[in-house]
């Protein structure tokens, strides 16, 4: 299927874009306390909230008319880049001007302030980076886009050893080489798109964009309350503050290695998936492809689990090995983080965009709850149970509205029971120690063989079609 391979292109840079702050970690934590490294992880929750201010939801919105009219596709690319800039402007004068109200919100103090100018600086760049990225997808323009990623992953790595290792700045030294990174990486990125400055009819193609647009505010306002609230809350709430807000940075950061399937099969996607839709066979290929991905995700859940405490234990400083427990539970949020994005793209396709707006909605709410309630009594824990139903519930109604005719149904009750095998996965993985290697290598292939009888006992996949699929690939 052309999917794999343009997933495995596509992961040519996007690891190495995950990746590079595992390169640097072990340097990074060795120069910063935890609670300098809290500060990063604060600031860092900038870049959804900039990126949903500045791209204002037209990377959506275009998708959704961009394989229609192809005669009008650089006239909406270019709408939406201007829209971008003057965005761009609004924003940095905005945090600007209350920059110190912003530092108390985000960093309970005003002492951030260069910190937090920098941070929305470099935020801002990225919000335009992702937007000319995501119009490279659209383009297919896949090593363009795999290029990119390596090499400002590159030029941004060399930069923050430079400023946090060899010369050391601390926070600022990281955001530093961060912005630096972004900054180079903005002017490539935009001559890859190669855009049309022609007269445009700004006005038609923004109104165009822009309603469609609308109803998807309060879904990227939700998206942004699920990654910041964990983090302002546990410095807020938690008892260990700052130094709490490290250790839970430093436990997503390992989840994210999760991202070795899912950040490559997120981007081959939605291009891949909306072109489908008018082929002959689409739902059952789509299934099938649906079935697959589950199938992998547990796998690559249930390893990650079981072997990642191996890394932290040998790279990682003394303070940071009580986020070993964590970093199952986040791949489960991770992992529903993506899998929405399966229904998502039918509800796309059908131009229902008003039940997105309630997932995410329904989802920041009960995270927001039961982050309040939890977080003073468990601390990490708390923020991990919410996190965990809040993207469940995003992945839920998703699912449940884009059950129609004639369209793919993307979960089967029989994926629940794959699912109970990982959550016994992770669970024995919490309850042995780090030094029972044997034990963990046992537990994965079990693990791995019960998954796997799963999914071939129910005909969930066929796994004559794998041979196939790495020869497409390749």
């Amino acid at each position: 299927m052309n999917l794999f391979k343009e997933s495995f292109l596509y992961a040519i840079g996007y690891l190495f874009s995950r990746f590079q702050y595992f390169f640097i970690l072990p340097f990074l934590l060795k120069k910063i306390s935890t609670a300098d490294y809290g500060i990063i992880e604060s600031l860092s929750v900038l870049q959804l909230f900039i990126l949903v201010l500045v791209v204002n939801n037209f990377d959506t919105s275009l998708s959704s008319y961009y394989y229609e009219e192809a005669e009008k596709q650089k006239s909406l690319e270019v709408t939406g880049l201007y829209s971008c800039l003057l965005n761009s402007l609004l924003v940095m004068g905005v945090f600007f001007i209350f920059i110190k109200f912003f530092s108390k919100l985000i960093l309970s103090s005003e002492i951030f302030t260069q910190e937090l100018l920098i941070a929305v600086a470099w935020s801002v760049l990225n919000a335009l980076i992702h937007y000319n990225s995501f119009l490279l997808r659209l383009q297919k323009k896949i090593k363009q886009y795999s290029f990119l990623l390596i090499f400002q992953g590159m030029v941004t790595l060399f930069l923050i050893y430079f400023f946090t290792v060899v010369n050391p700045f601390g926070v600022k030294g990281y955001l530093y080489g961060n912005l630096a990174g972004a900054f180079v990486a903005l002017i490539i990125t935009q001559s890859f798109v190669s855009y049309n400055y022609g007269k445009v009819e700004f006005k038609n193609f923004y109104s165009k964009l822009f309603n469609l647009a609308v109803p998807m505010f309060p879904v990227s306002i939700a998206a942004w309350s699920l990654t910041i609230i964990d983090r302002l809350l546990l410095t807020k709430l938690s008892p260990g503050s700052l130094n709490d807000v490290g250790i839970y940075g430093f436990a997503v950061k390992m989840a994210t290695l999760g991202s070795v399937l899912w950040g490559p099969f997120q981007l081959a996607w939605m291009p891949f998936a909306l072109s489908s839709y008018k082929n002959e066979n689409a739902v059952e290929k789509l299934e099938t492809v649906t079935s697959w991905f589950f199938y992998l995700s547990f796998i690559v859940i249930i390893i990650i689990t079981l072997f990642s405490p191996f890394v932290i234990h040998f790279l990682f400083p003394l303070q940071y090995q009580s986020a070993i427990i964590y970093v199952g539970p986040l791949m489960i949020c991770s992992f529903f983080n993506i899998a929405y994005y399966l229904p998502y793209t039918s509800l796309i396709q059908m131009k229902k965009l008003y039940p997105v707006t309630l997932a995410f909605l329904s989802g920041a709410i009960l995270n927001l709850i039961l982050n309040i309630l939890l977080i003073p009594k468990l601390g990490i824990v708390g923020a991990i149970i919410a996190n965990v139903v809040g993207y469940f519930a995003i992945f839920g109604v998703t699912l449940f509205y884009s059950w129609e005719l004639n369209f793919p149904k993307y979960f089967k009750k029989e994926y629940l029971l794959g699912l109970l095998f990982v959550a016994l996965a992770i669970f024995y993985s919490v309850s042995i120690g780090i030094e029972s290697y044997s034990l963990r290598i046992i537990a994965a292939f079990i693990s791995c063989v019960l998954v796997t009888a799963v999914f071939y006992f129910f005909k969930l996949i066929d796994l004559k079609t794998l041979p196939r699929m790495i020869r497409d690939i390749f």
